[in-house]
């Protein structure tokens, strides 16, 4: 056992020094000079350091622009297909409808079609609009916000689809119940949940519409000021003689962004790779076998009183009273403080509150454990 994991940390460490060396080779040949660039001595490290080639690279005109314009579409893409993505994965998911099946099908095929297949029909497409619709024709950065979100949506839409079909409907009826309405249930109850898989998509679109080249060389024929950042690095490509130096450097400089924009959604990314929204719903918890348990996080606030009385930290809570037996239907919101987005029938047990959740949970110490497909609480 031990052996195979040592095999596998090999195995790992190997990969991430294949995946890491490009990149320290990018910034070693940025600080190196020019003359131990085109040596033919290499080595992998070099004894004098020089900052000359990002002084080139920042001198050159319009840099500042380039980077502004690069950093306007990625975002814009980020936003427009994130939010489309969720309400179509919400509406294929939650809804049924003639040829649900044909459209995502239709989304399958879009991504095997090849993007320089797609590139001069693109150009007439957006050719066309510009004469019709203002600020999306060509030489517009509106024009690559189109064809970048028109790109990454269905990539976007396959992969929150599972993320909403893994939050139980249960969780929508209860809310309804309780007197939500549709856009309650969807930004304050669905929107919260699929936030992994919302960060795994923004870097997906993020990364796509930063690193482009095709389609800025493509639709940005003649306006220079709306050329982005990969444009700056034809200015070091000349007939005679290429600029490596330079050309690492604005490499380098280009990674910073995405780096970034890495290092705030690092948390929300690891969930979303793994493909879990903040509900896990267990296999199985019966009786016979091994029981299956996923930790909520947050707890539960019970207010002083005799047995039975406690709730749980502003719920939206409706119930009716009987002889030692008092039930409720609760929605624990995720906006308010020390709560998950869950909801379930509140139930009085020795002065503990159970919740249940999709199935059945139990109140344990500080926590709230929940398990699902177990024998209703009764």
């Amino acid at each position: 056992m031990r052996a195979g994991r040592r095999v596998l940390d090999i195995v790992a460490v190997l990969i991430a020094l294949v995946t890491v060396f490009p990149i320290y080779w990018m910034v070693l040949s940025a600080v190196k000079p020019a003359g131990e660039i085109q040596s033919l001595d290499q080595r992998p490290w070099t004894l004098a350091p020089s900052l000359d080639a990002f002084r080139r690279v920042l001198a050159v005109n319009d840099f500042g622009r380039y980077l502004l314009n690069s950093l306007i579409v990625a975002l814009v893409v980020v936003a427009i297909s994130g939010l489309i993505a969720f309400l179509a994965a919400v509406a294929l998911t939650r809804f049924r409808f003639r040829f649900r099946t044909t459209v995502l099908v239709t989304f399958l095929i879009a991504q095997m079609v090849p993007i320089e297949a797609l590139t001069i029909p693109l150009f007439f497409l957006v050719r066309d609009i510009g004469g019709v619709v203002p600020g999306v024709g060509l030489n517009t950065l509106g024009a690559l916000m189109l064809v970048h979100t028109a790109f990454t949506l269905p990539f976007a839409i396959w992969m929150l689809r599972g993320f909403v079909s893994a939050i139980p409907d249960e969780l929508d009826e209860a809310a309804q119940l309780d007197g939500a309405g549709r856009f309650t249930v969807l930004w304050r109850i669905l929107f919260p949940l699929v936030a992994p898989g919302l960060a795994a998509v923004s870097v997906f679109s993020f990364i796509h519409a930063w690193n482009d080249f095709l389609f800025a060389r493509t639709f940005i024929i003649s306006e220079a000021d709306n050329q982005t950042l990969p444009m700056a690095l034809l200015v070091f490509f000349k007939p005679d003689e290429n600029d490596w130096g330079a050309i690492m450097a604005a490499s380098s400089l280009m990674t910073v962004p995405v780096l970034i924009f890495f290092l705030v959604v690092r948390r929300r990314l690891v969930a979303g790779l793994g493909g879990r929204s903040r509900i896990d719903t267990p296999t199985s918890c019966g009786t016979g076998g091994a029981r299956h348990r996923r930790r909520f996080s947050g707890r539960l606030a019970h207010r002083p009183g005799p047995p039975g009385r406690g709730l749980p930290a502003g719920p939206v809570a409706r119930g009716r009273g009987a002889a030692g037996r008092l039930r409720r239907r609760a929605v624990l919101r995720p906006a308010d403080p020390g709560t998950t987005g869950v909801a379930g029938t509140v139930r009085p047990h020795r002065g503990r509150t159970p919740v249940r959740v999709a199935g059945c949970a139990a109140r344990r110490g500080p926590a709230l454990h929940a398990r699902t497909r177990c024998p209703a609480i009764r």
